[in-house]
């Protein structure tokens, strides 16, 4: 049983995120999280909130989190949870993975795969479906003989499917209001932060009490409620062009403004905060009230 705060409680709440993801080596990267950690000086209730508990570094999971952070920082008090159910559902996570996969069979493309000396059947046959959508598995088949560097900078350039801010707008709106994912958005719109975001929202209310549950219990003992994922944070996220955001957002933005909302509802008078960690940088504190929401939400 979690601690709770009492019902006029009027002080701060403080909800943290964080995400796996760094260019550090693991050792350093480890390290480097649990200073990030033992800055905060006070109690840390961490809580993962991936569905398999690794992402970002398929190695850094819950045997570093629960066995070697805990090691690293013996004076702070530290509790690690893995949660899975707080996370996406398996469909929707493959639904997105597809959708990054996708690309249009452009007249650019084409060329550049010529160019590079590729002259087969199966060429031919990807160009019968010019300017229409593929997965990226077909183009890599095609280009499978040239060196690993030449693919890469090949699949870096080509064109992908994309919805303009309008269409993206229709679409999350009509999730919204259906309550459900609807007919009609394509394979390629999953990939959107602002649909993936708006399906995600659909979360059952159990797993937002989960979450406030452990922000209360936090700010109990003075502590922090830390949800993480696998992408690093970016604090010029709302300057970013669509593709760039779509590539660094994350499910544990929407959770914790879903769990900010209703810690707000519970005890109006108070401010919620949200605690954007990154390892090596001072964090980038968001406060949630009538005039100013969380970014990304």
């Amino acid at each position: 049983m979690l601690p709770a705060v009492e019902p006029n409680f009027s002080g701060v709440f403080r909800i943290g995120v964080i995400g796996t993801r760094s260019d550090a080596v693991k050792i350093a990267k480890t390290q480097a999280f649990a200073n990030s950690l033992e800055m905060l000086g006070c109690p840390i209730y961490l809580i993962d909130i991936r569905r398999t508990g690794a992402g970002g570094s398929g190695s850094w999971g819950p045997l570093e989190f629960s066995s070697t952070v805990p090691k690293l920082i013996p004076d702070t008090s530290y509790s690690y949870y893995h949660l899975p159910q707080l996370a996406p559902e398996l469909d929707l996570l493959r639904r997105c993975r597809t959708a990054v996969n996708l690309l249009v069979v452009s007249e650019e493309l084409l060329r550049a795969i010529r160019e590079a000396g590729i002259s087969s059947s199966a060429l031919e046959q990807l160009a019968e479906k010019k300017d229409q959508i593929v997965p990226k598995s077909k183009v890599r088949r095609i280009i499978t003989s040239l060196p690993s560097k030449t693919k890469d900078d090949l699949l870096a350039d080509v064109a992908r499917p994309n919805l303009d801010a309008d269409q993206i707008h229709l679409m999350t709106d009509s999730i919204h209001n259906q309550r459900k994912s609807p007919v009609g958005i394509p394979d390629f719109a999953w990939k959107h932060w602002q649909i993936f975001s708006a399906e995600y929202r659909q979360i059952n209310t159990d797993a937002i009490t989960i979450g406030r549950a452990f922000v209360e219990a936090a700010e109990y003992v003075d502590g922090i409620a830390i949800f993480l994922c696998a992408e690093e944070h970016e604090p010029s996220f709302d300057d970013k062009h669509q593709q760039e955001q779509d590539e660094v957002c994350c499910h544990r933005y929407t959770f914790t403004t879903l769990v900010a909302r209703a810690v707000k509802e519970a005890f109006p008078t108070v401010r919620v905060e949200r605690w954007c960690l990154r390892l090596g940088h001072d964090p980038d504190v968001q406060t949630l009230n009538d005039d100013r929401q969380f970014s990304p939400d």
